[in-house]
């Protein structure tokens, strides 16, 4: 039934909160949602019933569920179809199996409704037992002083000796656990490990403080990469971008008890991000299936989707992992002819006020702080600011120099903008790869503006705050290093005739998961090593030729 917009400034809060917004598509001043939905999709055991006009009167439509509908699965990706695309002035939502009007005990049963056929556009959410009396007094709060969105995560990079990235992998036996419920998100099968990268972007976590329960919407975009991995699942994920959709619940709430459990040795990691009891949960909506599109598909099993036995995905945040190109991210790392030097040369265009160098070897730490490395900029034809150090001696055994370094990057990771607990987490979702891993690296905190540019963000509604601390960790080849791993590929056989000498040499280097690493940056200096010969003897004959075409005309 169409009639006037309403326009109001507060707007209606029904019983779910806010309504969510996808990319692209910003609120409209005065928009409601009478004669606008034009998809949904219903979640397994629910009944939709539409109504063409406000107060549920009359013609009407229902929707059904996936186990209560005869034919279907809960997917209505175009209501004109049945004609009621843009038709519906009011709703209800019932809980199909005791045909009632009243939500189950327990029940995360939902039923998402969007403003664009194959759900797309605006969107909102309902459970079992919710209605909407009139849709026009449904629209999108303004920004709320209370609602703001934290997020941390790591940019990883592998550089040479002179501070040249190096493209690498992961195999699948080196990546780090992830618990069995995290899902592969870039269209469905394909992720980390099976590529070159430049980038491992490692566990960026978001973390959700409104001022009350609400919808929202979530887009990542991974400019120059994928999206690979996400836990809960998403509603879209195509070629750059990832987009969430769900409800965010107190920490309180009782459908905490249906967060995953993260025990055991692939969850350790996962499970110390989950140490902030003031973050909000955030439970997925149900996804409509949409082929092609690299939606996640969770496996049909019993009990059915949103029971208080298998509930609709929901966790403490939202989690994300990816890979791709650099970016904005680059810092040259070049090592120094003096042992244990190396010079910085910032080229992000940013200031990066903080930056620790740590040094991780045969059980002992070195460790030291550097303050505000400034862009490189040009002076007189030359580069300036770029920044010596060299790494003290070791200050202990690993354990003990781990503690005082972890202490330091708390307290750091919190002035950038983290609260404690968010920091606290974030160190101790790293500590044993950032702190006592073998190896030479540096952790850069990096300025907001980086993740911004590579990693941009779409939420609706709009948070009145969004503060992003992201580490970048530059895992340094050393000269010494390369010089081992080129003596084993330039090896008569390359190891071939004494196979368990070779892998012995190989295993005392300890480069763990940067092993796949370590061989791109060998055959590139293996590479360029037979180019500079190749360049000499062709130089050499040319020489050899002038040489002779002069004697022959000298006779």
């Amino acid at each position: 039934m169409k009639r006037p917009t309403l326009l109001t400034t507060a707007g209606l809060l029904f019983a779910t909160g806010h309504l969510a917004f996808a990319k692209g598509a910003p609120p409209q001043e005065g928009a409601d949602w009478n004669d606008r939905i034009s998809s949904a999709y219903i979640g397994e055991n629910l009944r939709v019933v539409l109504f063409e006009d406000a107060g549920f009167a009359g013609e009407r439509f229902e929707l059904l569920g996936k186990q209560i509908a005869r034919a279907g699965n809960g997917a209505f990706p175009d209501l004109a179809a049945p004609g009621w695309g843009d038709r519906a002035g009011s709703l209800k939502v019932l809980d199909g199996r005791s045909d009632r009007e009243g939500r189950a005990p327990g029940s995360t049963l939902r039923a998402v409704f969007y403003a664009d056929a194959e759900y797309l556009g605006q969107s909102f959410s309902l459970a079992a037992g919710e209605e909407v009396a009139d849709l026009a007094s449904v629209r999108l709060p303004g920004e709320s002083a209370d609602y703001r969105v934290h997020e941390w995560g790591t940019f990883t990079m592998l550089q040479g000796s002179d501070g040249v990235p190096v493209a690498w992998y992961q195999a699948p036996d080196k990546l780090v656990d992830l618990p069995p419920f995290v899902a592969r998100a870039f269209f469905g099968k394909s992720g980390t490990g099976q590529g070159l990268d430049i980038v491992r972007m490692e566990t960026p976590v978001l973390y959700f403080y409104p001022g009350e329960q609400m919808d929202i919407s979530v887009a990542a975009t991974y400019n120059g990469g994928r999206i690979t991995e996400i836990f809960p699942h998403a509603q879209l994920a195509v070629p750059g971008m990832t987009q969430w959709r769900g409800t965010l619940l107190p920490p309180d709430s009782p459908e905490r008890a249906f967060v995953p459990a993260a025990d055991g040795p692939t969850g350790a990691h996962y499970a110390a991000a989950r140490a902030v009891p003031d973050a909000w949960l955030f439970r997925a909506h149900p996804h409509p299936p949409r082929a092609g599109h690299g939606l996640y598909d969770p496996e049909e099993e019993t009990p059915e989707a949103g029971s208080p036995d298998r509930p609709e995905p929901i966790d403490h945040f939202i989690f994300y992992r990816g890979a791709g190109d650099s970016g904005s991210l680059y810092i040259n790392i070049r090592q120094g002819s003096t042992p244990g030097e190396y010079t910085l040369a910032n080229y992000t265009g940013h200031a990066v006020p903080k930056l620790f160098a740590l040094r991780v070897r045969d059980g002992q730490s070195a460790w030291l702080a550097l303050d505000d490395l400034l862009p490189i900029d040009y002076a007189d034809g030359k580069a300036i600011n770029h920044q010596t150090f060299a790494f003290p001696a070791p200050a202990g055994p690993t354990p003990e120099v781990a503690a005082s370094i972890r202490a330091a990057m708390v307290d750091e990771l919190d002035a950038e903008g983290l609260t404690r607990a968010e920091a606290e987490a974030m160190v101790a979702t790293w500590d044993d790869l950032w702190f006592t891993e073998p190896g030479t690296r540096v952790l850069a905190v990096l300025p907001q503006a980086i993740p911004d540019s590579m990693l941009p963000l779409e939420i609706q509604p709009a948070p009145a705050a969004v503060e992003r601390v992201f580490v970048g960790r530059y895992e340094l080849f050393t000269r010494e290093q390369e010089a081992e791993l080129m003596a084993l590929v330039n090896a008569p056989g390359a190891g071939d005739d004494d196979p368990v000498v070779a892998a012995d040499e190989l295993r005392a280097m300890q480069l763990g998961r940067y092993a796949a690493g370590g061989a791109e940056r060998a055959m590139t200096l293996v590479r360029r090593e037979m180019q500079t010969r190749f360049a000499k003897l062709t130089r050499l004959a040319d020489e050899r030729e002038r040489a002779r075409e002069e004697v022959a005309a000298a006779e």
